[in-house]
């Protein structure tokens, strides 16, 4: 499981998923079912699946290490009355220390429950940075497939259905 902390990073994480189920899951035996998730949005209803769910999974967080803008302040609401929402606990930290304490928060529970974790720090999402990053998921890719005895460039089920495509449309 892929768990970006970043919703500009999305489409990262879905090429990824992309990249592992193309590459490595040509077996029923081996290679796993990629899986991204954009934390915090999707935190709540995949941290109950993943915490309590069953162990299968390894969970890779990605995180970014400096953030292209300042960080927002979060203010106290002028207009609930009585911290009726409990928001205002919040004030006077910024979007980025609230998204840290999650990140740590859900890493704490998953380790305490002796789930597999592990941190992916992007120092930016520069351009240097997801060059490297992309780079990095092809070759760890290549190693996984070695490890696992699989050809990560092969594609026969990519073949199949596209002969029948053809087929489908008299070309074939």
């Amino acid at each position: 499981v892929l768990q970006i902390w970043s919703k500009t990073l999305e489409t990262t994480g879905l090429w990824y998923d992309q990249l592992l189920a193309e590459s490595l899951a040509k077996r029923d035996d081996v290679g796993a079912t990629p899986l991204t998730v954009v934390n915090t949005r999707d935190l709540h209803s995949r941290a109950q699946q993943h915490q309590e769910g069953r162990r299968d999974k390894a969970y890779t967080n990605l995180i970014v290490g400096k953030w292209k803008t300042d960080p927002l302040l979060i203010q106290a609401s002028p207009w609930v009355k009585q911290n009726e929402d409990s928001l205002d606990e919040l004030a006077g930290n910024s979007v980025i220390d609230v998204m840290n304490a999650a990140i740590k928060g859900t890493t704490k529970a998953y380790n305490d429950d002796d789930r597999p974790t592990a941190d992916l720090v992007l120092p930016s999402t520069d351009e240097s940075s997801l060059g490297q990053l992309l780079q990095m998921l092809m070759l760890a890719t290549v190693v996984e497939g070695r490890l696992l005895g699989v050809n990560p460039y092969g594609q026969p089920g990519v073949e199949a259905y596209k002969q029948n495509m053809k087929r489908e449309l008299g070309l074939g």
